[in-house]
Order: C-alpha cells, then structure tokens, then sequence
C-alpha cells in the first residue's frame, strides 16, 4: 500500500536536531564519544533470555497473527546503510503527527511490532519500527528474523530511520517529543538511548525488558536532558519482580514511573500486555494533547 504522499521536506538533507528535529543540519543522535568509539558487541545469550519466540503474544498462534495483519497499512520505508524500516502511517488524519519509535526484540520481525502499535496508536501517530540485523538462530526459510547490535548500532539506525520517515512524509511528520515503545532486547538497548536523548523520547514504554539496565546515574541524565515518564509492561511475574525493583530506585531521582502486569501472556507484547499499555496511555503521554487516542481527540 503506498502512501497518500511522499513529500519530501522543504529543507532537503535534513538532520534532526539535538532537541527539536529541526530543519538545518546539527550533529547526529550519536553524540557520545565513548560509545562512537565503542567496539561492535556481540550479543551473546540474548536470544535465550531476551526473546526468540518470534511471535509477538503468547496466546497468539502464527496464523491468528497473520490474519490479524492482513490488509495493515505498512509501509517498507528506505533508510540509507541500513534495511529498510516498516512504517504505519497514521491513515485519515489532519495535520503533523507524532511519531512511536518501537525497536523489536531478539528472533523477532518488525512488521509485527509496527502492526501491534498500530492497533494501539491508530490515526494518532506514525509508527517506525527499525529493522536491526539478520538473526541467523531464529530465521527459517521463508521466515525471516531480526536482532540487534548493542545500543551505539541501534541508536544509529533509529536516527537514520527518522530521518528518512521525515524526509519522506515533510510536514505530515511530528518529531519532537517521541514515544520509545521497546520489546524484549529492544527496550534493553533503549535504556542506555533515551537517558541521552530524552528530550526527544520523553515518554518511554519498556516492555518485557529493560528494567535491569537502569541506574541512578542514567535516571539523573534521563530528567536533566528532559525526560518525563518511564512505563515497565509486564507479561510474566519475573518481569514485574524486576520492574518494580527498577521503579523504585529511579523514582527518587525524579522519575515518573509506572509498572503494569498483563498477567498470562509471557514473553509478548500483544493481547494483555497491549491492553495494559493501553490503559496506561494517557499517564504515558499525560500534558501532550498530540498523544489523545482516537476517541479522545479530533482528527
């Protein structure tokens, strides 16, 4: 399905910038020193413990999810030096959007988190969901999966991502204040990104993931750079365990925080987990009218 335009941006070769995405060209996402300079990882042991059910709820059969899929209004969006990304563009809306950036997990497919988000979000948002890198454990024929570098490859696909979606789309396009919706390994790896770059991802949702990487260290860098709330979506009990520790030791250094248990669905971020994030979304996104779901606000 194409999309209703593909006007590119005014300004052409866009940069975004450090705070508002604006249109001249300022340095990257990728501003730390260290981790430009970091050694590319190798993510050992991730599939076991990060994932690698490839399917995006528990309770969902492969062929339930695929009827569900049928007919979405994904687009494959091209990102220079990387694959391309999967985008659900906010169909029927008026005026600039804002923009979900949902980094998948480990043996798992980016069209099913960009579908899942879309049932979510709806008209309300543009949806890009990176594509990451070939993940040779997961991938059988005719099905393939993906993974990840660690963050510093990440963060960089993500820029290049949002890059191409604003060039593509112009003025349709919304990106200051972001949402970060990461799965499993993807809101591991996002942890260390939106500490940095809060100012465009003030509204976190980590599902499945995420919680052991915080220190108090990158909750004092995630509110002096801007950031608001952080939500830890829970679909096993362990998950929750973990996600309340981390709630509780970087709520004092000024973050919000909020943990949901979408009891019964495991690993997945569909079914009892999407409607736990649901529920929580206007605490998410609470003070940003651009966020109102379809029935809360007018197109």
């Amino acid at each position: 399905m194409g999309p209703a335009s593909t006007k590119s941006a005014a300004c052409g070769g866009i940069l975004l910038s450090a705070a508002l995405f604006a249109c001249r060209r300022t340095p990257s996402l990728e501003t730390d020193a260290a981790i430009a300079a970091a050694p590319d990882p190798v993510v050992a042991g991730m599939d076991a413990s990060l994932g690698g059910s490839g399917v995006g709820s528990a309770t969902t059969t492969p062929a339930e999810r695929e009827r569900l899929d049928a007919g979405g209004d994904l687009l494959e969006l091209a990102v220079p030096g990387y694959e391309d990304a999967f985008v659900s563009a906010p169909n029927g809306s008026v005026g600039a959007r804002p923009v979900v950036v949902a980094p998948h997990g480990v043996g798992d497919r980016p069209d099913w988190q960009c579908n899942e988000w879309r049932r979510l979000v709806g008209p309300t948002a543009w949806v890009v969901c990176p594509r990451g890198i070939v993940s040779e454990r997961w991938t059988t024929r005719g099905d393939t999966r993906w993974t990840w570098h660690g963050p510093p490859y990440m963060k960089k696909e993500i820029e290049a991502a949002v890059v191409a979606l604003y060039e593509r789309f112009g003025e349709r396009v919304d990106v200051t204040g972001m949402v970060y919706g990461g799965f499993s390994y993807g809101a591991a790896n996002g942890v260390a990104i939106v500490a940095k770059e809060a100012s465009r991802f003030p509204y976190v949702v980590l599902t499945e993931g995420g919680a052991d990487r915080w220190t108090v260290d990158l909750a004092k860098d995630f509110v002096k750079h801007g950031g608001k709330r952080v939500l830890f979506v829970c679909g096993q009990a362990s998950c929750v365990v973990e996600a309340e520790r981390a709630a509780g030791m970087i709520r004092p250094s000024g973050v919000e925080t909020r943990v949901e248990y979408g009891e019964g669905e495991g690993h997945g971020y569909g079914g009892a987990v999407a409607a736990r994030i649901r529920g929580a979304w206007t605490w998410v996104t609470a003070g940003d009218a651009r966020w109102a779901l379809e029935g809360e606000r007018e197109r």
